[in-house]
């Protein structure tokens, strides 16, 4: 689930029998991420991999599973990616979630109104409790080809069926653009304008369907969606927070958004 780093999770509250969230969703590294289940229903279920460290004993006939969790952790783990996601947690209980995902709503509101002000732009998913991410397609512009050109200014979007291919073919598109706003992300400053000069003023109004319009004042209004290009480089965000050198405690984030108690 993707829900950790924008609402406060309560499994116990849920209910839930298992849930799972990737740790780079949490701001954590790649490749890591956290299951949890009720104990009673874990007990039952048999470990789906062997390894070192998941057996109690083993003998030619039978063997013997360790405790839980052990018996689900076979093998040497991801040691340093736990350590860093670890980390990421401690850092996102320093922050208020409430006042992160206010933060992240007004971004979520402010590129919705700008974005819709582009001819031809549609956007799909408007549900009122959505969180923080916005999946558009422009008329006439394929999505991989607007990915390019923003990530060639700067702007990582992700463009594509996003695993979703049936509700591609509901809605009739072959994939679409996603912007993903997060706590470190702030609208561009610049004025009530979003930022615009007067060149891109002055080619806006000369070009005002090209793709040149479209990128550019999506890179205006999108600034720092995304942590990566599409080519795999950290890019600098306009608050500041440069992931080619990664602190997690001193990420950038607004003042505001700090615990008023530690």
């Amino acid at each position: 689930m993707a829900a950790i780093p924008h609402l406060n999770v309560d499994v116990q509250d849920l209910g839930a029998d298992l849930y799972a969230f990737s740790g780079h969703k949490a701001y954590g590294p790649t490749g890591t991420g956290v299951l949890y289940g009720r104990e009673e229903l874990l007990e039952r279920m048999p470990p789906w991999q062997g390894g070192g460290e998941m057996i109690e004993t083993v003998t030619l006939e039978k063997s013997t599973w360790a405790k839980l969790p052990f018996k689900f952790e076979a093998g040497t783990p991801h040691i340093a990616g736990i350590i860093g996601l670890g980390e990421a947690i401690r850092w996102m209980q320093d922050y208020d979630l409430d006042a992160m995902a206010a933060h992240e709503r007004t971004l979520l509101e402010h590129a919705t109104k700008e974005l819709l002000a582009i001819d031809g732009l549609r956007i799909f998913g408007t549900a009122k409790e959505k969180v923080g991410v916005i999946s558009f397609v422009i008329d006439g512009v394929h999505h991989y080809d607007l990915g390019t050109l923003l990530d060639q200014q700067g702007i990582a979007v992700r463009t594509g069926h996003h695993c979703t291919q049936p509700l591609m073919d509901r809605f009739g598109v072959s994939g679409t653009t996603r912007a993903s706003f997060a706590s470190f992300n702030t609208i561009a400053g610049g004025g009530g304008d979003g930022g615009w000069s007067e060149e891109g003023r002055e080619d806006v109004a000369m070009k005002p369907r090209t793709m040149f319009h479209h990128s550019l004042r999506l890179a205006l209004l999108v600034s720092g969606c995304g942590r990566f290009s599409a080519r795999g480089k950290p890019r600098q965000q306009f608050s500041g927070f440069n992931f080619a050198s990664w602190n997690f405690r001193n990420a950038g984030l607004p003042g505001s958004l700090l615990r008023e108690s530690r």
